[in-house]
This record gives C-alpha cells, sequence and structure tokens, in this order.
C-alpha cells in the first residue's frame, strides 16, 4: 500500500497509510494526516486518490506547498508520482511504498543499506525516479533556514552562499530584484567565486530583462553553439560560455531573478542544475517578499 513518509521535520521517521480517496493533511485535530510542524497551515493541503494516482491540492495555506521544488498555485491541483519530494513548512515528505530485500524494509529518498545501490539497477527500482537525495536535503535546508530570518540582506547572503556550494560550476552570480514603486530592476547581491563574497559583476542584461518580461528560466549550455544573431554584446563581450536565469515569483508576481553563468565551462549547467536552481528560487521569493513587508 501506498504510504506518506516524512523524511524531514518535526515529524521525521513517521510514515501515514493512504486509505481513504480523500485526506486533509495540517497541524489541526480535524485533519486525517496531522503533522506537529508549526509553520505548516492549520488545514494545510489535501490529498486525492483517482484509481491509482494521486493528486494534492494546496489549500491557501500561510507558507505553500512544493512539489519538486515549484511553488503550487492556490487550489491548484497536481498528480504526485512515487518518489518525488513535497514540502509543505519545514517538512519534507513523499509518497512511496515499502518492500523487504533481504529482510531490509526499504523505501524511497532513505539512506540504504551497503550494497543496496548496485541492486537499483536490476531490483524494483529500476524504472522508478529516483531524485537526487543530497538536493532534496538541500532544498529543505534553504526553505527552512530561509523562513526563519526577516533581515533582506540575512536572506540574499543565505542564497548566494548555497548557490554556490551546490552548483560548483557557477563562476559568478547575482540576486536582482525589482522596485515596487519604479518597476526597476537593481543588483541587490552578487558575488565571484574568483574574487569573493562581495563585488559587482557585469552580467547579460539582455538575458535578465527576458526572464522578468516572461517569467520563465533561460539557460544556455554553451554560448558558443549558439547563432550569433541570437547572442547579446554583452555575451559576446564578457566572454560567458554558459548562462542560467530564473525569475523569483511569490504570489503569481515577479519579485526579481536569480542570474548565475560560466566563463570557462561550455556546458557548464545540466538540466539538473536548471531544475535546481528554480527549486531554490522559489522559497527564495517568498522569504524575500516576506522581508519586504
Amino acid at each position: 500500500m501506498l504510504k506518506l513518509f516524512i523524511l524531514e521535520g518535526p515529524d521525521k521517521g513517521e510514515s501515514f497509510e493512504l486509505k481513504k480517496d480523500t485526506q486533509y493533511l495540517g497541524r489541526s485535530e480535524q485533519n486525517d494526516i496531522r503533522l506537529k510542524d508549526p509553520s505548516i497551515s492549520a488545514r494545510h493541503m489535501r490529498i486525492v486518490r483517482r484509481e491509482e494516482r494521486f493528486f494534492i491540492q494546496d489549500l491557501k495555506s500561510t507558507n505553500g506547498t512544493y512539489l519538486d521544488g515549484r511553488l503550487l498555485s492556490p487550489g491548484e491541483e497536481v498528480e504526485v508520482q512515487e518518489g518525488h519530494p513535497i514540502a509543505v513548512g519545514g517538512t519534507l515528505m513523499c509518497l512511496d511504498r515499502e518492500f523487504s530485500v533481504g529482510g531490509t524494509l526499504v523505501r524511497h529518498a532513505v539512506k540504504f543499506p551497503k550494497g543496496f545501490r548496485d541492486y537499483l539497477g536490476s531490483g524494483p527500482y529500476r524504472d522508478r525516479p529516483l531524485t537526487n537525495l543530497k538536493n532534496l536535503q538541500l532544498m529543505y535546508k534553504v526553505s527552512n533556514a530561509l523562513t526563519q530570518s526577516l533581515d533582506i540582506n540575512d536572506i540574499l547572503e543565505k542564497v548566494m552562499e548555497y548557490l554556490f556550494d551546490c552548483l560548483k560550476r557557477i563562476d559568478r552570480g547575482a540576486v536582482l530584484l525589482l522596485d515596487g514603486d519604479t518597476g526597476r530592476l537593481s543588483e541587490t547581491i552578487a558575488r565571484s567565486r574568483q574574487d569573493g563574497k562581495h563585488t559587482s559583476i557585469d552580467y547579460s542584461r539582455t538575458i535578465v530583462n527576458r526572464v522578468i518580461k516572461e517569467g520563465k528560466p533561460v539557460t544556455m549550455a554553451d554560448t558558443s553553439s549558439e547563432l550569433e544573431a541570437d547572442l547579446s554584446d554583452s555575451i559576446k563581450a564578457l566572454k560567458i560560455r554558459s548562462v542560467m536565469c530564473v525569475p523569483l515569483v511569490s504570489r503569481s508576481k515577479i519579485r526579481g531573478a536569480i542570474y548565475v553563468d560560466s566563463l570557462h565551462a561550455p556546458h557548464g549547467f545540466r538540466k539538473e542544475d536548471l531544475q535546481l536552481l528554480m527549486g531554490l528560487a522559489s522559497p527564495a521569493a517568498i522569504a524575500i517578499e516576506n522581508a519586504l513587508l
């Protein structure tokens, strides 16, 4: 039977069977699944079963519901696959099944016993979507850490620190915020791996403006393989080899963007890097908005 496993948070290690077609999760006693996490709303999320498929819906919670690092819109219903991370407040969880291998009880997204990873290639996990546990834990830590502060400078420092620690291919990075009154974009914090923590960088304004305008991420794995006409003057002048930029979106409003690039390595960023950057951008946007209130 499919269960809901709590991977991180006050209820870590707990699991809940999903026997009913509709179950509610939250902090109050009226829920089918009650969690102790104080950052979870009284009635936070609904889990719906339709035959063998499961869906989750955020119930206009205060701190939001994340699936695979993406913030769900209030009332949005999304299908959940087994083993994919769900984050609510400071709690990380996933839907999965338990099974026994050599007498050892195993489930997804845990530290497997020694030798078990060799079994994954031919065992029952072979065709299942194994998400990088390190990235799941990182997204949980980022979400939890960013909600602990209302100081905008502290939040932005933490964002930069997590980015450079996690994405080793980054040479430079910046967080740029939109002024709510003027609509102008300003570089709020920037870092270069070579020059140290605090610096000012020349970035591709063409890419950043595009991300702000369209509200969608932009990535170029290897600028040398792009058409000359598609490259801005700044990309050519700065000799940027790889670049990623994602919007900071909170409550369906664009607050700014996170920009990172590599000056030395073509194909410096992979699809997984963009997914992780997008996952980090969601809690960062909410923390920034709360700090600016």
